[in-house]
């Protein structure tokens, strides 16, 4: 066995002292000077949701949107799901509800599939007991589509939101970071979306 392992180690070693070097690597432009990964572009869906005895058709987004230094650096992607009715008419007159939980550590999910989206996790009707997997979704009848768009934000570090290589976790975990980047996110959001007027 020794014997073996003996001329292995041989046989590597003179493989290797035989090979032509590597090129050295091609030296990376500074990263502050990168521009930011672009997000995936954007994924639309068509559903509709019969709330008080009303038909509601929509259009689900689901999209990350990179928050940005003002060197035009990454600091993070933050990935939200936004609810917009169709034939909505005078969207200057339709308000946009944002709905997060707080970051990090807790996505937007129980808001989106437990109480206000379109759709919600099939629960026991005492609403004490989990569900038996697998869990189901149903059109939820309570939501609150038809009186507002809704956007379902992921704070940073929940999620699918993440901080990118030039921003910092202490950036965006604390009561002013969280603060911060969503007032940043929601300005971008309505700005992209041309919402400022509405509610």
């Amino acid at each position: 066995m020794r014997l073996s392992l003996l001329a292995f180690a041989l046989f590597t070693g003179f493989a290797t002292a035989n090979e032509k070097p590597a090129p050295p690597p091609e030296a990376k432009p500074d990263a502050a000077k990168e521009k930011p990964d672009k997000p995936p572009e954007p994924v639309t869906r068509d559903g509709s949701v019969t709330i008080d005895g009303k038909k509601i058709d929509y259009q689900v987004v689901t999209s990350k949107l990179v928050l940005e230094k003002d060197d035009g650096a990454a600091r993070a992607s933050v990935f939200h799901v936004s609810y917009l009715k169709k034939n909505a008419g005078d969207l200057s007159k339709r308000p946009v509800l944002f709905a997060f939980n707080g970051g990090p550590g807790s996505s937007a999910v129980w808001l989106h599939l437990g109480t206000l989206g379109p759709k919600r996790v099939d629960l026991p009707g005492d609403g004490t007991t989990a569900p038996v997997p697998p869990a189901r979704l149903v059109p939820n009848e309570f939501s609150i589509l038809d009186v507002a768009d809704l956007v379902f934000v992921d704070p940073v570090s929940t999620g699918y939101s993440r901080i990118e290589k030039d921003g910092k976790p202490d950036e965006f975990h604390g009561v002013e970071g969280d603060v911060e980047s969503l007032s940043d996110f929601i300005r971008r959001w309505i700005t992209d979306n041309q919402r400022w007027s509405s509610p």
